[in-house]
């Protein structure tokens, strides 16, 4: 019920000025129990210098604690999760993860944090539904299907997007969120924020 009601009601963004390497460190914190218990092996790269971005702090942190918690659920005992940031021109992640034709307003630099698990990865039949509201891949009786779904409309309210690809060598799931910088604006309409297929 309170998922639901989490979905259902967009609340407010309280927006700050932070350097995301920081929110995302801050959230691995709160996670650190779960690698432990999973003995998941972390794999960090963070790059320097990235620009500042205006964010919700603890709705990037839901973000990410979710992606984080599917990925090692997604694992099982014992899987790798390698996380990093970067800056990228927003043209190019587009291009790269096939989201249409670039747009000149895309040209912007963008914000990416990339979340890579060493997990079976998501059936291609399915990987363009995971942000679907109750469409879950989990047994039945686990999770609500709404994790995703929160994810993505968090996202959008950031102006930001969500890619999932399912990568080949090694093999597992690749999670991107991309936003944009502090003072750049809308990065993508929230109606083209969309799950990939690889």
């Amino acid at each position: 019920i309170s998922g639901m009601l989490d979905f259902a009601r967009e609340s407010a963004l309280e927006l700050e000025q932070c350097n995301i390497n920081e929110v995302v460190k801050q959230s691995i914190e709160k996670v650190q129990f779960e690698f432990h218990l999973a003995q998941t092996q972390l794999e960090l790269d963070f790059e320097e210098g990235l620009p500042p971005v205006s964010i919700d702090v603890l709705k990037i942190e839901e973000v990410l604690i979710n992606i984080m918690t599917n990925a090692v659920q997604a694992m099982g005992h014992g899987g790798t999760l390698r996380i990093s940031t970067s800056v990228d021109q927003g043209t190019k992640i587009l291009r790269e993860s096939g989201v249409g034709k670039p747009r000149p307003e895309l040209r912007a630099d963008v914000i990416t944090i990339d979340i890579r698990d060493t997990g079976p990865g998501i059936p291609d039949e399915q990987l363009g539904k995971v942000t679907d509201p109750f469409f879950t891949t989990k047994p039945k009786g686990e999770g609500t299907g709404l994790g995703l779904a929160i994810v993505k409309s968090i996202l959008s309210q950031h102006h930001g997007n969500l890619l999932l690809k399912n990568m080949k060598n090694p093999k597992g799931l690749r999670v991107r969120l991309v936003l944009p910088p502090q003072g750049v604006g809308t990065f993508v309409e929230s109606e083209s924020v969309e799950a990939l297929e690889s």
